[in-house]
């Protein structure tokens, strides 16, 4: 569970919350592509580049035989999913060009 709090504030006393009788553990990051710190922008960038990467290899090895069209629909479900796009404007030129790079050699892969 991640509690959110406004710049500035401390954090008071989170009451525990449970699900199926378990209580959830309070973190401060979670495994996905937002975090709450600008400092960790430059990872969660590497780690879409890296997942691009992993998708567009594997749209590549598995569907080497399959039609152009069938190939750009695959691509364009599994490589263009970009959810929190909008959150990226503390990313530096150089992390953008790194991803851009990455997508391109995904597509031209397939």
């Amino acid at each position: 569970m991640m509690v959110f709090k406004a710049p500035k504030q401390r954090l008071r006393h989170v009451p525990p919350v449970y699900l199926d009788g378990v209580p959830l553990k309070v973190v401060e990051k979670l495994n996905i592509w937002v975090t709450l710190s600008r400092a960790n922008s430059h990872e969660d960038i590497e780690r879409e580049r890296r997942a691009l990467a992993v998708r567009g290899n594997m749209l590549a090895r598995r569907f080497a035989r399959c039609t152009v069209d069938v190939k750009s629909t695959l691509f364009k479900a599994f490589c263009q999913s970009f959810y929190t796009g909008g959150l990226r404007m503390t990313y530096t030129r150089r992390a953008y060009n790194a991803l851009r790079v990455q997508y391109n050699h995904a597509f031209r892969m397939l």
